[in-house]
């Protein structure tokens, strides 16, 4: 894939990430270096939707699973995951369930926690891909039926009453690194994807250990990783008693769909974690002195809560006080919830805020504490389009102020990195 970042311009090089629906260009004179993927191949993943869903992973295939079902439930990504371009794969899935003609076919947006989807963003979650007689919803995390099941770790499971009646659930995806539960993905379209409040909640809970971040949750852990190892035991509950078919795509290293993993839950998921693994891992020879990551633009940057991936995807390859600048528009708002307010309050007084955490914990507040404590000791600064965001650093509206703050934080010496697509990617260092 053609990266033209740079130019040279006599001493000064001239640069551009995307944000929003345009660019920013700067110039600057340090020589930006872009991470690179080690490529270890697709790792059992397909080239196309066709092909993966031709040759499922441990799993029957989905037409056969459409046999005799009444009541299936598709389950999609909001319009904050646009990247996976999951229109494209539900009209697949569709075509090759129609060949059961008396099912029912409710279409669940897996909002999660976030925002509900409205008719304005239809085109951009379904396309073209629902046939006459379908239904859609949003999921509403307020609004869910009890199992009555508990993980071991005790999570309540909680669902959308829809997915919950269903004895299909086709579960439509993409997998890339996840700053939490290890990678997205797979069950995580369960959990938090159709599941009630209290039960994100509580799983979410993990990422909190001893008044601070719990280093097990983090990008790439699954052993180890309370949080991720609960989502099992929660999507295993949660499909008690259902057929289930996953189809899920696999971001390169600038977070475009690069090859497609389909069939049972665990392991075409686990195949598409190790495929990601080997496009997504971007390395550097060593440690940066200084970072911009941009989140890809649209819609990967609509609103903070979604940008911070790309402030923590490069935070292991720098150094420890290396200055970082995130390019973000902000189209939509700052985020779903309690985020601008837990921002606000993290940023006043952490550990305070760190301490109801304890006891009120929820996903925008966990990522607006995380913003903060990350950013202790390392300098960070905001570019976007959008006025007046709290932010644990200066905020500007282009990135040639940025560039000029960078330079005035770190000398000139040391490695420059320029991440494309921060959202998507778990950049390392060599050294």
């Amino acid at each position: 894939m053609r990266q033209n970042f740079c130019r040279k311009e006599s001493a000064m090089k001239t640069y551009e990430v995307k944000m929003g629906r345009g660019v920013q260009r700067w110039q600057s004179p340090y020589d930006y270096i872009v991470p690179q993927p080690r490529g270890r191949g697709l790792c059992g993943a397909s080239c196309s939707v066709e092909e993966a869903l031709d040759r499922p992973i441990g799993s029957p295939a989905l037409e056969e699973l459409a046999k005799g079902a009444r009541r299936i439930a598709i389950v999609v990504p909001d319009v904050t995951r646009g990247w996976c371009r999951a229109p494209e794969m539900s009209a697949a899935v569709r075509k090759r369930l129609a060949v059961n003609k008396s099912a029912a076919v409710t279409w669940i947006v897996a909002t999660g926690q976030h925002r509900a989807v409205e008719e304005r963003d239809k085109d951009l979650v379904f396309g073209g891909a629902m046939m006459p007689g379908d239904r859609w919803l949003s999921h509403n995390c307020e609004e869910v039926v009890d199992t009555g099941l508990v993980t071991p770790l005790g999570t309540p499971v909680t669902l959308d009453p829809a997915f919950a009646a269903a004895d299909l659930a086709v579960l439509v995806g993409g997998i890339t690194f996840h700053d939490m539960a290890g990678f997205s993905g797979g069950r995580k379209m369960i959990m938090p994807g159709v599941s009630g409040r209290r039960s994100i909640v509580k799983n979410h809970n993990h990422c909190l250990k001893d008044g601070g971040l719990n280093p097990a949750t983090d990008s790439g852990l699954l052993e180890h990783n309370p949080m991720a190892q609960d989502q099992r035991a929660y999507a295993d509950l949660a499909l008690r008693g259902k057929k289930c078919f996953i189809l899920n795509t696999i971001a390169d290293s600038v977070g475009e769909p690069a090859a497609w993993v389909a069939g049972d839950i665990w392991q075409a998921w686990e195949t598409g974690c190790e495929a990601s693994r080997s496009f997504a891992s971007l390395w550097i020879p060593r440690r940066a002195a200084r970072a911009v990551s941009s989140c890809g633009g649209f819609p990967l940057d609509l609103d903070l809560y979604q940008a911070t991936k790309a402030l923590f995807s490069p935070l292991s390859a720098l150094e420890p006080k290396a200055p970082i600048v995130l390019v973000a528009d902000l189209e939509d708002s700052l985020g779903p919830g309690d985020f601008e307010a837990s921002l606000r309050s993290s940023l006043r007084d952490a550990p305070a805020f760190v301490r109801h955490m304890e006891t009120a914990f929820t996903i925008p507040g966990y990522i607006a504490l995380r913003t903060v404590l990350e950013m202790r000791g390392r300098p960070a600064a905001l570019v976007t389009s959008r006025e007046n965001v709290p932010f644990p650093g200066p905020v500007f509206r282009d990135m040639q102020s940025a560039e000029r703050w960078l330079q005035e934080q770190s000398e000139t010496g040391g490695l420059s990195v320029l991440v494309p697509s921060g959202n998507a990617v778990h950049v390392l260092a060599a050294e």
